[in-house]
C-alpha cells in the first residue's frame, strides 16, 4: 500500500514549482533541486505517477498535458489533485473508497468516528486528504467530516446510480478485475498474433498498468505498415462488452487520442464469457475508431451520460 504519510500538499508544491521551471526535466537535476527544499522526493514522484499527472522513465520526469496546464497556478492545485486523486479513478481508488466507506450521513453531514485501528490505517490518507482540504476534524468530538466544499464531490461518488459507497465499491472493483483480465487477454493474444516477428512481440507493453492517462491500454505493433515496407506502433484500448450488447464507455481522453493516433488506433471489443474467459473469436477490432465509430452517426449509437460544467473565466 502506497505510504500517504509520506506525501503533503507541499511536497507536490515544491515540486510541481521545479519541473515548471525546468526545461530539461532531467530526474537528478530536479530530484537535487527539491531535495533543498523539501524531503520524500521518491514518494512525491511516485504519487503524482499514479494519479497520472507524470511520467518516468529514461531519468526523466515529464508532466503530462493535463498537468503541465496547472503547474503555475498554485492557487488551484488542491482542486485539480482532489479531481485527479477522488474523482478520477487510478491505482489508489480501491483504497481510497475503503475509507470512504466508512463514512455516514449525520444531521446533513458525511463524518467518521474512527476506533484505534482505523485511526493507525487510514492516518497517512486521512492527514493527506485533510491537507488537501476535502477533511476536517472536530476534535471536540474526535471525528472528521468532509469539509462543506467538497460535500457535493462526495455526495456525488455516494449517489452514482443510486447505490451506496460500499456496493458502488465492489462494483468498481469487479468491473476493474474483468478490465484487467481482458487486457492481459488482448497482451497474450497480440503476442501470439506477433508470434512469427518476436523482436516486436517482446515489445508489447501494458500501458494502463503504468499511465491510466495515456488514453489507451495497450502498445503493440502492425507487422507491416499500408505500404508494406516497416512495423508501426498499434495503439490499443480494450473494452469488454457484453455477449449481446456491443456497448461500451469512452472516455474524452481515450477520444483524443484516438483522433490524435488515426489509422495507428484500435479499440478491441471483447466478449465477456465470465470474470476471466472471453470469446476471443467474436471480438470486434475496430481500425481507426475516431472516424469508424465517433463520426460514424449511421452505424452507431451514442448516449450522452455525463456532462462537465466549468465557468468561463471572464466569471471566476
Amino acid at each position: 500500500m502506497f505510504k500517504f504519510e509520506k506525501i503533503s500538499l507541499k511536497q507536490i508544491k515544491v515540486l510541481s514549482k521545479i519541473i515548471a521551471k525546468s526545461t530539461l526535466k532531467e530526474r537528478e537535476f530536479i530530484k537535487e533541486k527539491y531535495l533543498k527544499m523539501s524531503s520524500n522526493f521518491e514518494d512525491t514522484v511516485e504519487f503524482l505517477n499514479m494519479i497520472g499527472l507524470i511520467a518516468t522513465g529514461r531519468n526523466k520526469i515529464s508532466p503530462l498535458p493535463l498537468y503541465q496546464s496547472i503547474l503555475k497556478k498554485e492557487k488551484e492545485m488542491e482542486k485539480f489533485l482532489v479531481e485527479n486523486f477522488i474523482v478520477q479513478k487510478n491505482p489508489l481508488t480501491e483504497y481510497l473508497f475503503e475509507f470512504f466507506s466508512l463514512f455516514r450521513l449525520i444531521n446533513k453531514r458525511y463524518e467518521f468516528k474512527p476506533n484505534t485501528a482505523q485511526r493507525l490505517k487510514y492516518s497517512g490518507l486521512r492527514n493527506f486528504l485533510i491537507d488537501l482540504g476535502f477533511l476536517s476534524y472536530k476534535s471536540a468530538h474526535k471525528k472528521y467530516v468532509i469539509s462543506d466544499e467538497y460535500f457535493p464531490v462526495y455526495s456525488e461518488l455516494r449517489k452514482r446510480d443510486q447505490l451506496s459507497l460500499d456496493k458502488f465499491l465492489k462494483i468498481i472493483q469487479k468491473q476493474d478485475k474483468i478490465s484487467k483480465a481482458a487486457e492481459l487477454e488482448i497482451i497474450r493474444y497480440e503476442k501470439n498474433r506477433l508470434s512469427k516477428f518476436p523482436h516486436l512481440a517482446k515489445k508489447v507493453e501494458h500501458i494502463s498498468e503504468k499511465n491510466v492517462l495515456a488514453g489507451y491500454d495497450i502498445k503493440s505493433f502492425t507487422e507491416k505498415d499500408e505500404k508494406n515496407i516497416s512495423p508501426s506502433p498499434r495503439y490499443i484500448e480494450v473494452k469488454a462488452i457484453s455477449l449481446r450488447k456491443h456497448r461500451f464507455f469512452w472516455t474524452r481522453n481515450e477520444i483524443d487520442s484516438a483522433k490524435l493516433y488515426k489509422q495507428n488506433y484500435y479499440l478491441y471489443l471483447v466478449p465477456v464469457l465470465s470474470s476471466k474467459k472471453f470469446d476471443i473469436n467474436n471480438m470486434i477490432i475496430i481500425k481507426n475508431p475516431y472516424q469508424n465509430v465517433y463520426k460514424n452517426k449511421k452505424n452507431w449509437f451514442r448516449r450522452i451520460e455525463l456532462i462537465e460544467f466549468s465557468l468561463s473565466e471572464r466569471h471566476i
